[in-house]
């Protein structure tokens, strides 16, 4: 039980500011930390000293990464702390000794860096694996004895019932916590910036090298680093330095109380940013490239379909959204959303379709060529995450109709969707971050999908992007059917209806996405068996691909049925637009086109107990005045 009174301000917005920073962390961290070890322990064939260091790094950021879905249930829970003593200590701990296992692994792969740069001929740099085991067994006994003292006491502080979970009380300073917090911040801060700056400086000094355009990526990669590692923890260590420095006058001031937990938050971005050095190593040697004739003939009109009716659908479902919604609800935010994550996908398919046209020769230049990798990328991506949330938003007015989650407010669902926004851009940046153009036979070719010896983030973002949102897009939709067959509404027409296109959205997801995945997974086999010494092997495959690949475009081509038997306002207005266009219906013929629109979408005065995610309101505004048809 708790044993001791701390300060816990209230308030101050800390429930609705904390949860979105740990969610992103937490969500980017996983994957890229998880994604890291993966590839350490499947696909690294040879190790060596430095890859030891950075398998080590992953692992103290990865369980750093799985401590944070209690803090944001902490923090959701107003800071109340819903487990016992024993976890309290056992997750504080876990923080605290991954947080300094991440710090004190980054800076021994930035003092390996500098040895092998400005020491090229150290003895340090000829040290066998079995020596860097040791360095890294003896590097975790001192952090966990560094940290091991969180285990040993009661860190459970209690104040008008509040029973809260803290290793930093704001009433006095902490003794062996605060001295630990500023030395692992400060003590590898100084071997950082030395290491960066010596790599640099000698980098700089040997002429032929500082010219050479392939160093200037590692040499502001460097720097990206150190002031990285500066910005997510120096606004802590001097926000408890400023506690430190005016207590008492600042023991339970709300101010400085909030911004060491805020600034705290930001420590977590380092170890969702390292990912970054396990992939700093790979080029874009030992790779194969093709440039197919029947992709330059075949591709391009499939891809300019897409663009045409993608353009009219989502343009069109924009329009709508924009300017003949009335009224909105979460999960018209979340279909909005959708809708501009395929639009933006769209108008990057004409500059795809003359990539395939001129057989991969990119005549756009650099920036053109991240800049639409980087959109294709995103929105697909952010496509597939709304069309996820989408059947979760059903799902969970279908089968838990009283859940909270059904009453979120519209502010809430834009505050979700700009969060899921931030996960998509953090997944896809990479893109962003150095060259795509492969030179080949006198041409450049501008592809994210290359055939070469290394798993790249962008793979597995590939991979990762279909399987996930698939398992939770079958398990929604099946439990949703399940649960409408046994409360026996499957026997409804307009049910029954609403049933088949929730299948359908699950079927047309898996035949446009499955192909590209299962070619995709298919040339990773082949890399694995065979290597790159062959090409000629992986000609079929990559032309297969690339084919395969345009299909994925064609799920946002179809997304706007979704938006169409989602909310009757579509078509509502779609109904009267044709009246309005025909001009020759007359007042009978009009009510029962309009009779026809919410028979589509559902008539709640017929279907009493019909979960109102399937059925569609009637009394839903309709299309604006200017568009409803002129009585003859």
């Amino acid at each position: 039980m708790a044993n001791r009174s701390c300060c816990l301000i209230q308030g101050y917005h800390m429930p609705e500011v904390m949860p979105p920073l740990l969610i992103l962390a937490f969500v980017l961290g996983i994957l890229g930390n998880g994604v890291a070890l993966c590839g350490f322990c499947f696909h690294m064939k040879t190790w060596k000293p430095s890859t030891i260091y950075l398998f080590n790094l992953a692992i103290a950021d990865f369980l750093l990464m799985i401590c944070l879905p209690f803090r944001t249930d902490y923090y959701l829970r107003q800071r109340q702390w819903a487990f016992e003593d024993i976890a309290c200590r056992v997750a504080l701990f876990m923080l605290a000794m991954n947080r300094a296992g991440s710090i004190v692994f980054l800076t021994v792969v930035a003092v390996d860096r500098y040895f092998k740069v400005v020491h090229p001929h150290h003895m340090i740099n000829t040290i066998s694996n079995w020596t860097a085991v040791g360095i890294v067994c003896a590097l975790w006994t001192l952090v966990i004895l560094g940290t091991l003292y969180l285990l040993m006491e009661n860190h459970l502080c209690v104040q008008e019932k509040v029973v809260a979970c803290e290793s930093f009380i704001m009433v006095s300073a902490k003794g062996w916590h605060d001295v630990m917090f500023q030395l692992e911040f400060f003590l590898p801060l100084g071997i950082i910036l030395f290491c960066s700056f010596k790599i640099i400086w000698s980098l700089k000094q040997r002429q032929h090298l500082a010219r050479q355009s392939r160093m200037k990526k590692p040499i502001r990669f460097i720097m990206m680093v150190a002031v990285v590692f500066i910005a997510c923890y120096l606004p802590s260590a001097l926000a408890r330095l400023y506690f430190l420095w005016t207590v008492p006058s600042s023991a339970c001031n709300p101010s400085v109380h909030v911004a060491l937990h805020v600034t705290l938050s930001f420590t977590y971005i380092n170890s969702m940013l390292d990912p970054l050095n396990h992939f700093l190593k790979i080029g874009e040697k030992n790779c194969c490239v093709f440039r197919d004739d029947f992709i330059a003939k075949v591709l391009p009109p499939v891809v300019g379909l897409e663009f045409v009716f993608g353009l009219l659908g989502n343009g069109l479902a924009l329009w709508i959204f924009c300017f003949h919604l009335k009224s909105w609800k979460a999960s018209r935010v979340f279909l909005f959303n959708l809708a501009v994550a395929d639009f933006l996908l769209i108008i990057c398919l004409p500059f795809l379709a003359d990539n395939y046209v001129r057989r991969w020769d990119w005549k756009f230049g650099e920036i053109p060529c991240r800049l639409m990798l980087f959109m294709l990328a995103m929105n697909r991506q952010g496509s597939i995450i709304f069309l996820t949330v989408v059947a979760v938003d059903r799902y969970f007015r279908v089968v838990h109709p009283h859940h909270a989650l059904n009453k979120i407010s519209n502010r809430t669902a834009g505050i979700i969707s700009c969060l899921l926004w931030g996960i998509t851009i953090g997944l896809t940046v990479h893109l962003l971050n150095r060259t795509r153009l492969i030179e080949n036979q006198g041409s450049k070719l501008c592809s994210s999908f290359s055939i070469c010896d290394a798993f790249r983030w962008h793979d597995a973002m590939f991979l990762l992007e279909f399987f996930v949102p698939l398992g939770i897009i079958l398990f929604c939709s099946v439990r949703i059917v399940w649960s409408l067959r046994q409360r026996q509404m499957n026997r409804h027409a307009k049910i029954k209806r609403a049933i088949n296109f929730i299948m359908v959205v699950a079927i047309v997801f898996i035949i446009c996405f499955l192909p590209s995945v299962a070619v995709r997974i298919h040339i990773f086999w082949l890399l694995r068996k065979a290597g790159t010494e062959n090409c000629d092997i992986y000609r079929s495959v990559d032309l297969a691909f690339y084919i395969t690949l345009s299909f994925t475009y064609m799920n946002s081509m179809l997304d706007p049925l979704v938006y169409y038997f989602s909310s009757p306002s579509f078509p509502n207005f779609f109904s009267t637009l044709i009246n309005r266009c025909l001009q020759r219906k007359g007042p009978d013929e009009s009510d029962n086109n309009r009779s026809t629109s919410v028979e589509l979408t559902g008539d709640l005065s017929t279907t009493k107990n019909v979960p109102e995610a399937l059925m569609a309101n009637p009394s839903e505004p309709q299309s604006p005045s200017y568009l409803n048809p002129v009585s003859s």
